[in-house]
């Protein structure tokens, strides 16, 4: 099964254990509570843009002045968006604001890429991306790599080579913030990276 028809079919049989219907408040407290600002810079952004946005709740509560942008893999979760007014054809150098949680440690190295170049060419200069990355624990001696299933469908996705990916399509680090435990049992925990697009010199 290719990965569109895997979220295909979470999408169209709205298989919850896969996407959680979590109100917009989770995604905000999720990214405001590690700080540089998220919520401050979503109340004054005039373009945004959710990478993996799953149902979207985020993007759906902001208001109709906002121009509203997603990248996502489903067909059937494409529709979706579009019919509540959610572009997913991206601009050029235009987004204020981009976020990504819980979306690219499940991808394939390829789809890392492919997501990091499509952000850093939608984001104008000066524009922000905050990303998570997961790494494994301390303390936990298995070996975990990006080939190897996680608990809840988790991949590990360093820190390190986030910030290689981003460098790579031009953004650059300006805030690693706090850690993200998602259990005493789980063997990973999160990162949110902020990186930002330069300004034209």
């Amino acid at each position: 099964m290719s990965m569109q028809d895997f979220w295909d079919d979470v999408f169209a049989n709205d298989r919850s254990e896969w996407v959680a219907p979590h109100p917009p408040s989770y995604f905000l407290e999720y990214l405001a509570r590690l700080g540089n600002g998220f919520p401050e810079r979503l109340a004054s952004a005039r373009s945004v843009l959710d990478v993996g946005p799953g149902r979207a709740l985020l993007l759906r509560s902001l208001p109709d002045s906002i121009a509203k942008y997603a990248v996502e893999v489903s067909e059937v979760n494409r529709e979706s968006l579009r019919l509540a007014g959610i572009r997913t054809e991206l601009p050029a150098s235009a987004v204020d604001l981009a976020w990504s949680v819980s979306c690219f440690p499940h991808c394939p190295d390829f789809t890392k890429t492919v997501l990091m170049r499509d952000v850093a060419d939608a984001l104008r200069p000066g524009g922000l991306f905050f990303v998570e990355c997961v790494e494994q624990r301390p303390g936990f001696s298995d070996a975990i790599d990006e080939t190897i299933r996680l608990p809840a469908g988790r991949y590990v996705m360093p820190m390190s080579r986030m910030l290689e990916l981003g460098r790579a399509h031009g953004l650059e680090p300006v805030a690693s913030l706090g850690e993200i435990q998602f259990g005493e049992r789980c063997p990973v925990q999160g990162y949110i990276i902020c990186f930002q697009k330069p300004h034209e010199s």
